[in-house]
């Protein structure tokens, strides 16, 4: 007994070495070696107003972004994605792009004296679709022909434009954010260039759980659950408390949704593992997958699932991350046992006895009822 517990305790004072070492190296680091600063950003703006104003970029959002967008912050890191907050019209809202400049980006390289005929024929059209296509696996020609026209004024017609929806369709949140519109997502505000302006959400403080009673806990685990209702059947495979914060009108939504998936784009990722020895090889975050140890093929199937990453990442404690265990300190009340037992098997969904995958969808449904009702129910035990 005693040499498990040596090999258990020398385990995490290893890890807890090298967290030491890393938090050591970032206090150390410069702060404008890994952050955006102010300046920068101003710069970028700037930029995007000059395309906009010598008509290289187009949007419904540009004349807001130049003239009423006020800059409060930056919180991206340097060489990262682009991320602005700030102000409108008393509004808060958050500038979003993959890249700095619009000339970052891939151009289809069309000559300025046969746009018109390009559009006229409907090439760009087919352009359009067949990169939804390949990007997510989405087929409806209606919803692509919408996509032209939302953030255009109507139509697209000039080069501006469709260098300016081009640059926005090689943004994987972008498209997602657009084709597959959740009330847990931001809402697409507008596009300028290749910026485009999501609501500003409020992140979760890291303490939250600590500073409230249970009752608030309980309420903001059943936001999760709605939130995995929600956005089904799309993936989640970066499922961390950081990545979440509460919408103004009380809704829990994801900050970004950068790795957010389809079936068809998860199954593309997974497919492109080679290799495998197991099961462990075969994961894209906290999306888990299969591997054929015969073939030695990552299969294009997802092991696991929204709900069980939100169990084990969110609602229980883990050792690595110092925000999990959002459901570990239940109170001494007549449910809490139940809800134990629920949490374990949610975690351990993989774990049943199911082969075919409609009794596994069963099973899986029957434990996501039965726990939101008893996270439901320890809210009215605990007033008593």
């Amino acid at each position: 007994m005693k040499q498990p517990m040596r090999c258990l305790l020398r385990r995490r004072w290893t890890v807890l070495s090298l967290l030491l070492v890393v938090l050591l190296l970032w206090l150390l680091m410069p702060r404008g070696a890994l952050w955006c600063s102010q300046a920068e950003s101003l710069s970028i703006l700037s930029t995007a107003c000059q395309d906009f104003h010598a008509g290289r970029i187009s949007g419904n959002r540009c004349t807001e972004m130049c003239l009423q967008f006020t800059l409060v912050r930056c919180s991206n890191y340097r060489e990262g994605k682009i991320v602005l907050v700030g102000e409108w019209y008393h509004e808060g809202v958050v500038l979003k792009s993959a890249k700095s400049r619009i000339t970052q980006y891939d151009s289809l390289n069309i000559n300025q004296h046969l746009v018109k005929r390009f559009l006229q024929e409907k090439k760009f059209h087919a352009i359009v679709r067949q990169s939804l296509l390949y990007n997510s696996g989405y087929t409806n020609a209606t919803t692509s022909d919408e996509f032209l026209s939302d953030f255009f004024m109507g139509n697209v017609s000039t080069q501006a434009d469709i260098n300016s929806l081009w640059s926005l369709l090689q943004q994987e949140e972008f498209v997602l954010l657009h084709l597959f519109p959740r009330k847990s997502f931001p809402r697409i505000l507008g596009v300028c260039g290749h910026f485009y302006f999501v609501e500003k959400i409020a992140p979760i403080s890291p303490d939250w759980r600590l500073r409230v009673a249970w009752r608030d806990t309980a309420i903001l685990a059943l936001k999760y659950l709605d939130f995995v209702e929600d956005i089904s059947p799309l993936h989640f495979c970066d499922m961390k408390q950081e990545n979440f914060g509460i919408a103004s009108v009380g809704t829990l939504k994801a900050l970004d949704v950068d790795m957010v998936v389809t079936d068809t784009r998860l199954g593309s990722i997974f497919g492109d593992q080679h290799n495998c020895t197991s099961d462990t090889d075969c994961a894209y975050f906290d999306c888990k997958g299969f591997c054929d140890t015969n073939k030695k093929l990552c299969l294009r199937t997802r092991k696991n699932s929204n709900f069980q990453a939100v169990c084990e990442k969110i609602f229980l404690p883990s050792f690595s991350n110092l925000y999990t265990g959002l459901l570990q300190r239940i109170p001494d009340i007549p449910v809490r046992g139940k809800l134990e037992s629920l949490l374990s098997l949610c975690v351990n969904l993989t774990q049943s006895d199911c082969v075919e995958i409609s009794c596994h969808s069963r099973y899986e449904d029957f434990v996501f009822r039965n726990l939101y009702k008893t996270i439901a129910e320890s809210i009215a035990w605990n007033q008593i």
